[in-house]
């Protein structure tokens, strides 16, 4: 594990801090090797989900294909 509990509820209470209107969010997913932190800001909680190096990989590269086609249309 990357971030111990500790380390999530701090970041859970700094993002749902800074996530003010009109700029707001109702989710952020962190990702780093083999971890999805994934923070619901709305109902002020946490998840880790697991996930393989390969899954993430595949995951980065076509949200990176979404971004770049986006900033393209």
């Amino acid at each position: 594990m990357f971030a111990d509990n500790m380390m999530l509820d701090k970041g859970l209470a700094d993002f749902v801090s800074l996530n003010t209107k009109p700029k707001s969010f109702e989710r952020i997913v962190v990702s780093v090797p083999g971890h999805n932190y994934d923070f619901d800001l709305n109902g002020r909680t946490y998840r880790d989900l697991t996930f393989s190096s390969t899954d993430q990989y595949d995951i980065a590269v076509r949200a990176r294909e979404i971004v770049i086609e986006a900033e393209n249309a």
